[in-house]
């Protein structure tokens, strides 16, 4: 599975979106030539293993990225500076990973 490469993050957020929890992680190091602002992690409750990745990604060049990882999925959805607020990330990301696992219908509920 495709994955993004990191050491540390700090969880910020937390969702439950139908049988999956969605964690928002920021403060995000790594020690590659990627660097994430913030990540967000869909995880099927009872695993340990995120089943998806949205990530905003800064290059070099300051320019941020959105993309969407998993089994068998590395996509690009855009690069634009409208995701460095962490609201505005959340609910791209969240709107993402819903339609690529097919969770259209349901309404992300904000954990405590």
């Amino acid at each position: 599975m495709n994955r993004p490469q990191f050491t540390t993050a700090i969880p910020q957020r937390r969702y439950q979106v139908g049988e999956y929890e969605a964690i928002i992680l920021g403060e995000i190091e790594t020690e590659g030539p990627v660097q994430y602002q913030y990540i967000l992690a869909m995880i099927v409750e009872g695993s340990r293993e995120p089943k998806l990745y949205v990530t905003l990604e800064r290059d070099q060049a300051d320019k941020d990225t959105l993309r969407v990882l998993g089994h068998e999925l590395d996509e690009v959805l855009g690069t634009s500076g409208q995701w460095r607020e962490p609201l505005a990330f959340t609910a791209s990301a969240l709107s993402v990973a819903m339609e690529v696992l097919g969770l259209t219908d349901e309404v992300p509920a904000l954990l405590q």
